[in-house]
């Protein structure tokens, strides 16, 4: 019986926090992606690239909701949403490629590119 009582415990708040998103459906929602850098050789022009090129695809992945065709209006908030996504996340880009050039180890080689 406590046993059940447990497990009702932790079901329950998050069935409580399920049920509870569709009301705040209506609001823009928080996109996320996490780029991987641990394989990149960041000093090197390529693995900069390639790190670039990752950012990038991450960057569209979590703005652009309209896919191909979208009206003008959800063509702009994806384009403001790729712009502040990007000016958000190359301080951390270049926080890596700097500690890649002065051979040190980042912490956390992992980019977090938020949107919405």
């Amino acid at each position: 019986m406590f046993r059940n009582l447990k497990i009702i415990q932790i079901v329950l708040p998050a069935v409580l926090i399920a049920t509870a998103l569709p009301v705040t459906a209506g609001a823009a929602e928080t996109r996320t992606a996490l780029v991987h850098a641990t394989d990149l050789n960041l000093a090197s022009e390529s693995g900069r690239a390639m790190l670039r090129a990752r950012v990038d695809h991450a960057v569209h992945k979590v703005c652009d909701a309209t896919g191909w065709g979208g009206d003008l209006a959800a063509q702009q908030v994806s384009a403001a949403c790729r712009d502040k996504a990007l000016a958000t996340v190359l301080p951390q880009v270049d926080a890596l490629v700097q500690a890649a050039r002065n051979n040190q180890v980042a912490s956390n080689r992992n980019i977090s590119v938020s949107g919405r």
